[in-house]
């Protein structure tokens, strides 16, 4: 039994020397025998790398993480459109105007207290200043002001010197809804006696637009001859995507 004890010890001896000539010699055959044993063990290598590794698991559930997560914004951002292009597609749709022409949102910007959007319709497409400019559950948004040949800047409707006619549509009385930047308006000519609810919508009037929203009363006020309010936009400029130019209402 010793003696087997003592060959099995002297073989491993031999082998770590031969291991070490191998690994750490400069000699040529050497080195292809070097070469020849790392490729052979490579497979095993990596598997026990995978299988004992530090950390290792951690990392594969980290980077599948990551790609599960990359794909869940995909699937949000695909939602998003899908659910835009069908808000879209209804507006078309259920639209009393005869020239309504979808555009996307460049970008929004903020200059002197005024809000502004840029869109990629223009002189092209029929858009024209003056134009009025809804989102896609048509709600007022702004008017066009200027228009080139493939662009067109947005005055908001908010804007102080904007002005619309405007209806609180659970009593139908008519207002002058007046900007007041901020996404807010000053609401008035409202007579004195007029008992006003927040939250109550305001919606342009006259002809086509009766349809359009231009908000709900945020604030409500007392005076003696007129009672000031507020509404307040029902949109962020900064999360619109696509708007309408109604170029041609009927």
């Amino acid at each position: 039994m010793i003696s087997r004890k003592i060959f099995y010890i002297k073989t491993v001896i031999v082998l770590l020397i031969l291991g070490g000539f191998i690994f750490y010699g400069a000699n040529p055959i050497l080195l292809k025998i070097r070469s020849k044993v790392i490729s052979f063990f490579a497979p095993v290598y990596k598997i026990n790398w995978k299988w004992w590794g530090k950390n290792d698991n951690s990392i594969l559930l980290q980077e599948k993480e990551r790609a599960i997560k990359a794909l869940q914004f995909d699937l949000d951002v695909l939602h998003r459109e899908n659910s835009s292009l069908k808000e879209s597609l209804n507006l078309k749709t259920k639209s009393k105007f005869s020239s309504l022409k979808g555009s996307k949102v460049i970008f929004y910007s903020r200059d002197l207290g005024r809000d502004f959007l840029i869109i990629d319709l223009g002189d092209k497409e029929g858009v024209e200043v003056g134009n009025i400019v809804i989102d896609s559950k048509g709600v007022l948004v702004g008017v066009v002001q200027e228009s080139n040949e493939d662009f067109s800047k947005v005055d908001m409707a908010y804007n102080p010197g904007r002005s619309f006619e405007a209806e609180i549509k659970s009593s139908g009385l008519r207002v002058l809804a007046e900007g007041a930047g901020s996404g807010e308006w000053y609401l008035k000519l409202i007579p004195p006696d007029t008992e006003l609810k927040t939250n109550d919508l305001v919606s342009l009037v006259g002809g086509q637009f009766k349809s359009i929203l231009l908000g709900e009363i945020s604030e409500t006020g007392y005076g003696d001859i007129f009672v000031e309010s507020k509404a307040r936009a029902l949109f962020f400029p900064e999360h619109l995507d696509n708007v309408f130019v109604i170029s041609q209402p009927k």
